[in-house]
């Protein structure tokens, strides 16, 4: 070791010379500057922490260093790396993704210092930074399932984990009926903050009636607690638990030609009805609408249309608008075309221009 400085006392008679400082002699000026920890570190795999300092230090005595972090209690033990300016501690319990700590170090005497003996000063408080990827969440939330409730109006959607609606919004999901109900738009209700999100339905799905869900990921949509965003995916099979009672589709009429002979309330034809629930009844009135222009030539008892009294009109074409009611008193309405005709005429009907909800089909008879 080089010798730094000396201080002369009095040199000389009577000690007239004083006070000679002498900057350096035999090797020059000594180091007298402390270490310090300029980051401490752990690494990707959460099971050791590295410290950096601001030149090579030796690791005489290696405790000392203590870290405090949120995931629990936690010690280091020397690695290796004295002689140089970092040395690796290994911890005794791997840390995870996303905690947070402080480092600290009490200087045992001798502990860690520089080439000259300057030793590390104790230090408190130091921010660690945690680069460790043990238990981060990569994996994506996904949808389990897809669920209309028995009111036909309330949709949840089950994800695996919990889940949140990010900064892209909760839109993107997209409800189609696959057996031709009307369109069905899905407004956001809640479930932020929980594994269900629940939307409303624009309108009430039937029970009779197939679903699929497809979501397209607007950026930061529906998204977990880690920011893994829900995939987009297409045509997920729903599962209809609605309760609600389908609408009729169709009217057919058994017949539809009367002769001016059949004498009064002549039974045109026997009217059913077409409907999503089976085994569903229902009654038929004749209604105002498109197509109703003779209605009150007409009348229906139970489910024939009858004429009330064929004997009065031109023979020709005449029209009628009939509309069934389920037993939900769901409705659905057509127009029909009636020919009245006299014995031994022939009736042709094509598609024309009396249909309005659904196209009238050809209709032939030929009456002796």
């Amino acid at each position: 070791m080089s010798i730094a400085h000396i201080v002369t006392r009095g040199i000389g008679p009577d000690a007239a010379i004083k006070g000679i400082l002498t900057a350096g002699i035999l090797g020059g000026a000594a180091d007298e500057t402390a270490p310090t920890v300029s980051s401490a570190t752990i690494n990707t795999a959460g099971t050791a922490i590295t410290f950096a300092f601001s030149e090579s230090v030796v690791a005489t005595i290696s405790t000392g260093f203590a870290l405090t972090m949120s995931g629990g209690a936690v010690t280091a033990t020397y690695s290796s790396g004295t002689g140089s300016s970092s040395l690796v501690y290994t911890l005794s319990r791997t840390v995870q993704y996303g905690e947070t700590g402080t480092h600290a170090y009490t200087q045992p005497g001798n502990g860690i210092e520089d080439t000259s003996g300057n030793d590390l000063a104790t230090y408190s408080g130091a921010t660690v930074t945690n680069n460790s990827t043990d238990g981060q969440d990569v994996t994506a939330p996904t949808v389990s399932t897809r669920t209309v409730s028995a009111n036909g109006t309330t949709f949840t959607i089950a994800c695996s984990e919990t889940v949140s609606v990010g900064a892209g919004g909760n839109g993107g999901f997209t409800l189609t009926p696959t057996n031709g109900g009307a369109a069905v738009t899905l407004s956001y209700a809640s479930g932020s903050g929980s594994a269900n999100l629940v939307y409303t339905a624009s309108r009430a799905v039937s029970s009779t009636e197939t679903l699929t869900l497809t979501y397209v990921q607007p950026g930061n949509g529906i998204e977990d607690a880690a920011g893994n965003d829900l995939a987009s995916f297409s045509a997920q099979v729903v599962t209809n638990d609605s309760t609600v009672n389908g609408a009729p589709t169709d009217i057919s009429l058994s017949s539809s030609s009367v002769l001016t002979t059949a004498g009064l309330n002549a039974v045109v034809g026997t009217l059913s009805a077409t409907d999503p629930d089976a085994g569903d009844t229902h009654t038929f009135t004749l209604v105002v609408g498109t197509g109703d222009a003779d209605n009150a030539i007409f009348n229906i008892s139970g489910a024939s249309l009858r004429c009330g009294d064929p004997s009065g009109l031109t023979p020709g074409a005449y029209s009628v608008r009939v509309q069934a009611t389920d037993s939900a008193t769901n409705t659905y309405a057509e127009a029909f075309a009636i020919a009245v005709i006299e014995p031994g005429t022939v009736a042709i009907f094509k598609r024309g221009p009396i249909v309005t909800d659904i196209i009238q089909p050809v209709v032939r008879e030929v009456i002796q």
